[in-house]
């Protein structure tokens, strides 16, 4: 492999028959069980089985109603910033689900910080000391297209970061896309090891999932017919949204993600049509919180003879380690972790709260298995109630009681 610390694999994908069959099998169960009548797929940024090696930015979208995600290779550990609460953009704002109270609490734990420098004017003198949740990144224009770095949000081993793009025309009924995307993370060797990233991005078109499957518009509101994509607001202001996240236990606060847009064009079933050329290139300095709260250890998943042993959840995002049997099925293991949700004390479940992420073993032994999932909404970590863990064996059926595990959380 060549220069094997910064190198991003180009190779194209494929992810394997048995994840499309039990993720079509999934989708199917969501289209039955849903109390709407809902035409269209689900946003190319949501629900992702990880795959192995990177795309072509334009790779990513749409494969029935999955789309695949990069794998990061890099030295150090990358990280993101978050964005000022009065400032969020309209794609985080939706990826996340953040009502303006979230998006202040964020900001003040320092989870949130936004690259703007017209909020950066906003708060008066040129400098970002009165306010450590809004910083300076010059946008960069390239043939009329203008590129800038908007809002950030990152625990410590999970990274959301959206850019804005202006002075694009997007043809009517037409999918924007990159030709490429490179992603590169600098900084310590971590004591000599490698680590890997998953990483997965696209343009944010304004449909999300409620959290139990069914995609609705950024607002909550479902057509009479099918869910077209809108991806520019009213001033025809675009946005690019990443999800990063640490396959290790390493972080990302405190380190810099370098990130270079190629070419700007449109999708058309996989092929895509250039109708900018440059190239965009930023340097992000990541910070954030580690505001995880940990829950009750040893605690069992169903009979299934895996117990979690260590769970932490934040507001955006859910690890844990489980400790699984001597000879038990990998795929099994895999499929029992994604997607992840949560219960809470009101008794709302969100069994497809997670998005993106992915899990490993932590040795050949495979007794040990760790996971990593962001979240498609902000948490509100007092509430939660259980841990809810799809059940591999109900797959492919009409979702009842036996289709989660629900581990109560103390």
């Amino acid at each position: 492999m060549k220069n094997r610390e910064f190198y991003v694999f180009r190779e194209e994908t494929e992810l394997p028959d048995v994840v499309n069959e039990k993720m079509n099998a999934a989708f199917q169960q969501i289209r039955e069980t849903s109390e709407q009548s809902v035409t269209g797929a689900l946003p190319a940024w949501k629900y992702r089985k990880r795959a192995t090696g990177a795309l072509p930015a334009w790779k990513y979208h749409r494969t029935a109603a999955a789309a695949a995600c990069a794998v990061l290779l890099a030295a150090g550990v990358i990280t993101a910033a978050a964005a000022a609460y009065t400032y969020w953009g309209r794609g985080m704002s939706g990826a996340l689900k953040a009502s303006p109270e979230q998006q202040k609490e964020l900001a003040e734990q320092g989870m949130a910080v936004v690259f703007s420098e017209s909020a950066a004017a906003g708060t008066g003198p040129d400098t970002t000391e009165e306010n450590p949740a809004i910083q300076k990144i010059a946008p960069v224009t390239v043939n009329g297209v203008t590129i800038a770095p908007h809002t950030t949000v990152a625990a410590g081993d999970c990274v959301w970061v959206s850019f804005t793009v202006d002075g694009f025309a997007l043809p009517d009924g037409a999918e924007p896309g990159f030709d490429n995307v490179d992603l590169h993370g600098f900084g310590d060797d971590l004591n000599g090891r490698t680590s890997w990233f998953n990483a997965c991005h696209s343009f944010y078109d304004g449909i999300v999932s409620d959290g139990s499957g069914h995609p609705v518009y950024e607002d909550g509101t479902v057509p009479d017919g099918p869910l077209v994509p809108r991806y520019a607001d009213e001033n025809g202001t675009m946005e690019y949204i990443f999800q990063i996240s640490a396959d290790t236990d390493d972080s990302f606060l405190g380190r810099e993600l370098h990130i270079t847009f190629h070419d700007l064009g449109t999708i058309d079933q996989g092929t895509f049509c250039k109708l900018a050329e440059g190239s965009w290139d930023f340097t992000i300095p990541l910070s954030g919180s580690d505001a995880y709260r940990t829950f009750t250890a040893a605690v069992p998943i169903g009979e299934t003879g895996i117990t979690v042993k260590e769970l932490e959840i934040s507001p955006v995002s859910i690890r844990a380690l489980l400790s699984v049997p001597d000879g038990t099925d990998p795929e099994f293991v895999s499929e029992l972790t994604y997607p992840c949700g949560l219960r809470f004390k009101d008794g709302t479940m969100l069994p497809f709260l997670s998005d993106g992420g992915g899990g490993s073993f932590t040795d050949d032994t495979k007794t040990e298995y760790r996971i990593m999932h962001p979240f498609e909404q902000i948490v509100d970590l007092a509430q939660v109630d259980a841990l809810v863990l799809p059940n591999p064996d109900e797959a492919g059926k009409p979702r009842g009681e036996n289709s989660y595990y629900i581990i109560p959380l103390k």
